[in-house]
C-alpha cells in the first residue's frame, strides 16, 4: 500500500504529507486437537497453540513551507520512519465437565508471548532563507534512530458455570485470573533504561438468561475488565498519529472496568435481530496529553481518573434459504466521556465516532457435507469523530 498526499493551501503557505506502507504483513499458524465423550463426567478435551508474526514498515515524510515576512521563507522537513516487527506464542488448554443436569463448566489455562523488536528513525530540520543568503537551523525536537526489543508473558487461568438452576433461566458465573510481565530486555534510547514490570488481577462476570417467550432471548450481564499496557505504551511509544512525538512510560497502571448490558435477541423464519444497551466504568484509563518534554511539545502515554461509555448496539439479518443470500444491518452508538485529572479535567473529544455501522450481503452455496461456497459483500459507515483535545 502506498499513498501521497498534497494539502493545497490558498496563501503561499504550502505543505505535502508522503505516507508509505511497503509492507504490513500478518501470518498465523494454528494447531488445534480435541477428544469427546471422555467420561460421565469430563465431556472434551482440546488444545489450541498458534505462532503469529506480524511486520509493518511505515514512512512518513512532512514538508512544510512558511513566509514568515516578504524577505523570508522558512522550510520545515520531518521524516519519520518506523519498523515494527512482532512474534507471538500462544496455547489455550480447555476442559468441559457436566455435573447433572444442570451444571456445565468449562476450565482451563492461557499463555500468551508477545516478542517485539522495533526501530523508530526521526529526522527534521529547518531551514530559514532571508536577503542575506541560507541559515540552516537543526531542530532541537528532533532525535536519531531508536531501537528496542521487549517482550511480555500473560497467563490465565479460568472457569465458567452455566447453571440452569430453574425452568427458561440459566445463569452464568465465571472467573478468571491473570497474570502479567513485561521487560525492555535491549534499547540504544539514551532516555530509557532495561526494566521490567509485573501484576496481577482477578475478574468476574455473572449473566443471566430468560428463554420462556417463543422465539426470544432476554439476557442481562455484568462483568469485570483487565487490561495491562502494551509494550509500546510502557516502553517503545511512537513518532506516527500526531504532529508530536508519543514517549513511552513504564509507569502505567492496568486498566480496569465494570461493564453492565441488557439485551434481547429473536430468531424465527429466517430473521435474526439482536438489540442491547451498555454501560462501562473504567479506571485508570490510557490517553495521551500534550506535555513539555525535553523543552519541546510533545505526547505522553498517561493513566486518567476514568472514562465513562455508554451506547446502544442493534443486529439485523434475513436469511433467504432458497437463493443463499442473507443481507445483514449493524450499528453502533457510543458516547464516552474522559476524567483526565489534572491533565485537563473532563472531555467527550476522545478521537471516536459516537456512531458506525456496517450493511452487507453474504452467498453461501453448500458443495458437498463438509464444504460450502461463501462470497461476503459489505459497506462500513462511521461519522468523523470527535477531535481530542
Amino acid at each position: 500500500f502506498w499513498t501521497n498526499t498534497n494539502i493545497p493551501s490558498s496563501t503561499s503557505d504550502g505543505a505535502t504529507v508522503s505516507l508509505d506502507l511497503p509492507e504490513w504483513k500478518r501470518e498465523r499458524f494454528y494447531l488445534f486437537g480435541e477428544v469427546d465423550q471422555i467420561s460421565d463426567y469430563l465431556q472434551k478435551i482440546n488444545l489450541t497453540g498458534f505462532t503469529q508474526l506480524v511486520q509493518k514498515e511505515f514512512s512518513n515524510q512532512i514538508d512544510v513551507t512558511m513566509v514568515q515576512t516578504p524577505m523570508m521563507t522558512m522550510e520545515r522537513s520531518m521524516l519519520l520512519d518506523t519498523y515494527n516487527k512482532q512474534r507471538s506464542y500462544g496455547a489455550t488448554f480447555q476442559t468441559d465437565w457436566t455435573f447433572g443436569d444442570s451444571h456445565y463448566v468449562v476450565a482451563g489455562v492461557d499463555f500468551l508471548r508477545d516478542k517485539l523488536d522495533a526501530t523508530d528513525d526521526r529526522e527534521a530540520y529547518m531551514i530559514m532563507t532571508n536577503m542575506a543568503g541560507t541559515t540552516v537551523i537543526s531542530d532541537a525536537s528532533g532525535f536519531g534512530n531508536c531501537r528496542y526489543e521487549g517482550h511480555q508473558d500473560t497467563w490465565a487461568v479460568f472457569v465458567r458455570d452455566e447453571w440452569s438452576f430453574a425452568q427458561d433461566w440459566t445463569a452464568t458465573i465465571g472467573l478468571r485470573q491473570t497474570w502479567v510481565r513485561s521487560s525492555l530486555d535491549d534499547t540504544d534510547n539514551p532516555d530509557l533504561a532495561t526494566e521490567s514490570s509485573s501484576d496481577s488481577h482477578m475478574v468476574g462476570s455473572i449473566g443471566l438468561v430468560y428463554a420462556g417467550f417463543e422465539d426470544w432471548r432476554l439476557r442481562a450481564q455484568y462483568a469485570q475488565g483487565y487490561r495491562y499496557p502494551s509494550l509500546q505504551q510502557l516502553y517503545i511509544g511512537t513518532v506516527h498519529g500526531s504532529s508530536n512525538r508519543t514517549y513511552p512510560n513504564p509507569d502505567l497502571n492496568p486498566e480496569t472496568s465494570h461493564n453492565v448490558e441488557l439485551g434481547a435477541r429473536y430468531n424465527a423464519d429466517g430473521l435474526n435481530a439482536d438489540f442491547a444497551v451498555y454501560y462501562n466504568w473504567a479506571d485508570e484509563y490510557i490517553f495521551t496529553p500534550q506535555k513539555t518534554i525535553n523543552g519541546a511539545s510533545a505526547r505522553l502515554y498517561e493513566n486518567g481518573n476514568s472514562a465513562e461509555t455508554f451506547g446502544a448496539e442493534l443486529e439485523l439479518s434475513y436469511k433467504f434459504e432458497s437463493w443463499g443470500l442473507t443481507p445483514y444491518l449493524s450499528g453502533t452508538f457510543m458516547h464516552r466521556e474522559i476524567d483526565r485529572g489534572s491533565n485537563g479535567g473532563k472531555t467527550t473529544k476522545t478521537g471516536h465516532p459516537n456512531g458506525y455501522g456496517r450493511a452487507g450481503l453474504r452467498f453461501e452455496r453448500p458443495l458437498t457435507p463438509i464444504q460450502s461456497f461463501q462470497a461476503p459483500a459489505l459497506a462500513r459507515m462511521a461519522p468523523p469523530p470527535a477531535q481530542k483535545r
